[in-house]
Order: C-alpha cells, then sequence, then structure tokens
C-alpha cells in the first residue's frame, strides 16, 4: 500500500498554498505601499522601510509554509526523488545547501525532515500510464507558426505606418527587417510536417540526430532557460559521443507533457511497476 498523494497533486498544492499566496502578499504589500505613499506623504526612510517589508513578508511566510508542505508532500507521496525534482523545477523549493533553502523555517520541525530522508533511500515506484501510446511523433505547432505569422504582419503593419515620419525611417526599416524574418520562419515551420522528436518505448529520435535507445541516452531532461524576461525550455539529452539540445517553443507540445512522456518512456524501460 502507497500514500494516495500523486506528485502533481503535491506540486499543485503546493502553489496553492505557498507559491500563490507569497505573490499576493508581495503585490498587495507593493500596492497598499504605492496607495499609502499617494494619499499620505512620509519620509523617504519610511517609504524604504515599507518597500523592504514587501519583500520581507512574503520571505517569512514562504520560510514558514513552504517546510509544512515539504513535510507534509514528503510523508504523503511515495515517488519523493520525482517530488524533490519537479519542485525545485516549479521554483517551490531550492537545490540543497543553496542560500534560499537555508533560509527555510525548520526549528520546530528539523527532526521530522530528519526522519523523512529515509525515504530518499527508496528508489522511485514506476507507474505506467496506459493513455501513452508505444510511439509519439512531436512535429511544429501550426496554432503557434500563425500566430508567429501574424505577429510578423502587426509588426511589419506598424513599422510602414511609422515610416512617413522624417525620424523613425531607419527605425522602421529595421522593424519590417526582423518582421520579414519572422514571418519567413513561420511560414517555413508551417510548411514542415516532418516530426522533430520521436519517443517511444524503444527510445529517441531528433530531426538532427538519429535513434539512440534508451539505453544509450542518458540525462534525458526539459531544462529552462532564463533571458531576462523570457524563459524558453529545451530537451536535453546526452547520447554517444554527442549531446542534443532542442527548443520545444514551437512544437506541439507542453514542457509538462513532455516531462511525463519521459518519465514514462524511461519506466517502460527501466521495467520497475508498481504492486497495488
Amino acid at each position: 500500500m502507497y500514500p494516495s498523494v500523486t506528485v502533481d497533486e503535491a506540486i499543485k498544492k503546493g502553489k496553492r498554498i505557498v507559491a500563490i499566496p507569497v505573490l499576493c502578499i508581495m503585490l498587495g504589500s507593493f500596492f497598499l505601499t504605492a496607495l499609502l505613499y499617494t494619499q499620505i506623504e512620509f519620509s523617504t526612510r519610511i517609504l524604504v522601510a515599507c518597500l523592504l517589508g514587501s519583500f520581507a513578508m512574503p520571505w517569512l511566510y514562504w520560510s514558514v509554509m513552504i517546510t509544512r508542505w515539504r513535510i507534509w508532500a514528503f510523508e504523503n507521496v511515495r515517488n519523493v526523488h520525482e517530488l524533490k525534482k519537479r519542485a525545485i523545477k516549479e521554483q517551490l523549493i531550492w537545490k540543497d545547501g543553496s542560500f534560499f533553502e537555508n533560509t527555510e523555517i525548520r526549528t520546530a520541525d528539523r527532526q521530522k525532515i530528519q526522519i523523512l530522508q529515509d525515504k530518499f533511500k527508496k528508489p522511485d515506484v514506476f507507474i505506467d500510464d496506459i493513455s501513452v501510446p508505444g510511439e509519439i511523433l512531436i512535429c511544429y505547432s501550426a496554432r503557434k507558426a500563425v500566430f508567429l505569422l501574424l505577429m510578423s504582419l502587426l509588426i511589419a503593419g506598424g513599422a510602414t505606418c511609422l515610416m512617413s515620419m522624417k525620424y523613425t525611417r531607419i527605425f522602421s526599416i529595421a522593424l519590417i527587417g526582423v518582421a520579414l524574418i519572422m514571418a519567413y520562419g513561420a511560414v517555413k515551420k508551417m510548411n514542415n510536417k516532418l516530426p522533430q522528436i520521436i519517443l517511444g518505448n524503444q527510445g529517441i529520435q531528433s530531426a538532427t540526430a538519429k535513434f539512440y535507445a534508451w539505453s544509450e541516452v542518458v540525462n534525458e531532461d526539459v531544462i529552462a532557460v532564463q533571458s531576462g524576461k523570457t524563459r524558453r525550455y529545451f530537451l536535453v539529452y546526452n547520447y554517444p559521443l554527442g549531446k542534443q539540445r532542442i527548443d520545444i517553443g514551437p512544437l506541439n507540445i507542453s514542457r509538462r507533457r513532455l516531462e511525463h512522456l519521459l518519465r514514462i518512456y524511461r519506466g517502460r524501460v527501466n521495467g520497475v511497476k508498481a504492486n497495488h
């Protein structure tokens, strides 16, 4: 008999009781500070103190509630390795030894957390998903390509309107150039019907790498790459004498779905199934 809470359910609860309240407290604090400052003029020192409090209050809430969630989740979820990996990806918790991980308030619960570490000595149990077929072809998303094409046309149209203005002509030409590149990329993706990734029970293949059996593949994962305010997701995996890094943004699959497929196909290959 295994705990009844799934990894997905635990992650959803973590967002509901930790991540969302933290965001609400932070935004609410900033809004309240701005509102008070417009209504009641107070010194810069008080303003700075209020702004610091807007960071301190959500941080304090997170430090307390993430410990409570951690204990509940690790007690009730069987696959704690998968849970920990997913929680780090979802930015609910931080990697072991990091500065933020050390700010969790665990004074009263340190012994419970230490006891729960014993669960990590056991391997995760694989539970198959029968809805996942033996092979899946992942292609460019026609919907995303059409959206990109429309965006490029809007940019080109706006830039054309600016051409008549004396001091924006060079800027307009540059914008039109960007729009043309975007449009070309969108049309190219719309016309490309070939699978960019093929996943299956036997192995993995991409448009730029031949088929490799799962026994030849290591470190398959979906990683996030932050560039300014933009976050992009990539499928990465290593194979003999090489590695792949594929941007899944233009593809007809979500990050969570791809992560799920990788777990299922790897689990099937390992041949470890849960006993109910």
